[in-house]
């Protein structure tokens, strides 16, 4: 367990946690968000790099969601999943730009029609794989709750969080493979009920 008062020139204000982190296609650049504003940190430099800013900065940023977020993953498809209550938007890494027609409920949400998955505009241009915005679908029917964090943890699988529970998400497959309780891990920090948020850092997942 390391102190956020370690990086260099973090935030005093910062110092009881963040809402959620998001890694940059740069493998180098988080971005660690806090309520209304967010920072970006350097992995290599292990240091904040520059103030907090409105997450207005962002373009297209929903006006519903400026006072903050719950959680953020990038898996590597090209595309950035941010996540409030049961709802999920999506930044493509590559346009710099929300797709349209988000947020909107996951699959598995209440009231959502799934016939509407993805919804119509949002087929993804990206030249990666998959060839498609993920649904979650799986991971929100198994977690039933929140999404709190999620970070990619090799090949196609994201370790999820969701209250005191962590999901192993495979991506290509739509599936939950593997679930669990935090305070059973071994090392688990008994005073850590909950996961606010997570990325990958260099071969390891940083929470």
């Amino acid at each position: 367990v390391r102190d956020l008062n370690d990086f260099v020139n973090w935030p005093s204000t910062w110092a009881d946690g963040i809402d959620a982190a998001l890694e940059d296609d740069d493998g180098d650049t988080l971005y660690l968000f806090r309520g209304a504003v967010y920072l970006t940190l350097s992995k290599s430099q292990q240091a904040v790099t520059g103030s907090p800013a409105p997450l207005s900065d962002w373009p297209g940023f929903p006006s519903q969601w400026l006072d903050g977020l719950d959680g953020a993953t990038n898996p590597g498809d090209g595309y950035s999943y941010l996540f409030r209550g049961r709802d999920v938007l999506v930044w493509d890494n590559d346009k710099a730009k929300f797709l349209d027609g988000y947020p909107r409920p996951l699959p598995g949400a209440p009231a959502l029609d799934t016939k509407l998955w993805p919804p119509t505009g949002a087929a993804p241009e990206h030249t990666g794989s998959p060839q498609r915005v993920l649904s979650f679908k799986a991971a929100r029917a198994k977690i039933g709750g929140d999404i709190d964090a999620g970070a990619p943890i090799g090949g196609d699988s994201l370790l999820l969080f969701s209250g005191s529970n962590y999901y192993i998400y495979s991506a290509a497959k739509d599936i939950v493979s593997q679930t669990g309780q935090l305070k059973k891990l071994i090392g688990w920090p008994t005073n850590w009920t909950k996961v606010d948020a997570a990325a990958r850092w260099d071969d390891r997942t940083l929470l």
